[in-house]
């Protein structure tokens, strides 16, 4: 998945799928390269002290998380979460805004969001282990 590709929500009231498409792709510093990104439905209720702590809307429905290998070849992550939600356009396609998390938010993704954490370590293992194998050849 490129970062811009589009990816499917379940609307809760009506359980209709809502397609949805990214309105930004993620910011890429240069000399960086993305190796997966990928989009996890995973509807989050944030309590009202973390959405005051880390600035979070009230509920996500969806986080982007982006690994990346950098200049020196050190792999990272970056998360985002679902900022906003446009309504369909004549083709039926949501546009998505997405926000990155704040560095000392990640901190306590573990505890606001574990599905969430839990996806991040893979999505990294993964980054990791596919950096490895092209190395070997």
């Amino acid at each position: 998945m490129n970062n811009t590709d589009r990816f499917t929500l379940m609307h809760s009231a009506s359980s209709i799928p809502l397609i949805c498409s990214s309105s930004t792709p993620l910011a890429v510093p240069a000399g960086h390269r993305i190796i997966s990104c990928a989009v996890l439905p995973a509807c989050v209720k944030i309590s009202i002290s973390d959405r005051d702590s880390y600035n979070l809307p009230e509920r996500v429905l969806a986080w982007r998380i982006s690994s990346l290998e950098n200049e020196v070849s050190e792999v990272y992550t970056e998360v985002e979460f679902l900022d906003g939600l446009r309504a369909p356009d004549s083709e039926g396609i949501s546009v998505a805004t997405f926000k990155p998390l704040c560095n000392y938010a990640r901190d306590v993704l573990g505890r606001i969001a574990p599905q969430v954490e839990r996806a991040v370590m893979d999505s990294y293992k993964t980054a990791k282990s596919l950096q490895n194998q092209s190395r070997l050849f």
